[in-house]
């Protein structure tokens, strides 16, 4: 892995909100299809990072460079449209509709035809075909494409968010506790996904705070503490004895 040509660089990042001062100068780089671990405890700053990241909040301070260009996040869909994706926590998934409508929400293909400039008509097959097609490549599998999402298992509903983030091919894919509330064996199907990222070219934010969870996928640690960083490092320079003790500065 080259470390001479970050996709993200966050520098000095600060965010407050009202007296709380939720990051303190925090410095973040990510490489090209690394899986970047991110620990601390309820309150470190772990969302907050994050979410400026994603486009969510803008910082107070601090300047964010995307592949050496600095740059600024308006909002989510700017930082969409530059190639960061994010799985949530909710998932943000309509559970009425199935795995189909939602991985192609506000993204529908459209059919061409005469009436296609008064009419839009939702290409619904090639849909379906494109919606089995990347989660055939990413090994998932589901009841159905077509089964509204809400009679999914929680590991499921999981899955199709994640397929919707990948079909988009960003080059940085945030998982925001994604173990939560779902079965071991599911679990472990998710797990067993984040190498499929990195052979996509994806560089992966894996937020857990299951320590166990973190050093299985990823290449690198940064720890943070009441909203500054307080450790860094590759596996080998790191252990989850040495990451707890981090956590508690």
């Amino acid at each position: 892995m080259s470390k001479k040509h970050p996709v993200v660089e966050m520098r000095k990042v600060s965010r407050s909100f009202g007296f709380v001062k939720a990051l303190d100068q925090v410095d973040l780089t990510m490489y090209d299809s690394e899986v970047l671990g991110l620990v601390g405890d309820n309150g470190a700053g772990k969302t907050t990072l994050t979410k400026i990241l994603a486009g969510v909040y803008p910082p107070d301070k601090g300047e964010i460079f995307w592949c050496g260009k600095k740059t600024n996040f308006c909002n989510p869909r700017e930082a969409r449209q530059l190639g960061i994706e994010v799985v949530y926590q909710d998932l943000a998934l309509a559970r009425n509709v199935d795995a189909v409508a939602n991985v192609f929400i506000g993204r529908e293909f459209v059919k061409r035809s005469f009436w296609s400039s008064v009419f839009k008509l939702i290409d619904k097959e090639r849909e379906k075909i494109e919606t089995e097609k990347i989660l055939t490549q990413l090994g998932i599998e589901l009841p159905s494409v077509r089964t509204p999402t809400k009679y999914l298992s929680g590991g499921e509903q999981q899955m199709v968010a994640i397929a919707r983030a990948v079909y988009s091919k960003p080059r940085v894919l945030i998982m925001d506790e994604p173990t939560t509330a779902i079965a071991v064996k599911e679990r472990e199907r998710l797990l067993s996904l984040i190498p499929k990222f990195k052979e996509r070219g994806i560089s992966t934010i894996f937020i857990s705070h299951t320590l166990q969870e973190v050093f299985r996928v990823a290449d690198r640690i940064v720890v943070l503490s009441k909203g500054h960083k307080v450790g860094e490092g590759n596996l080998e320079e790191m252990n989850i004895e040495k990451v707890m003790d981090l956590m508690m500065k």
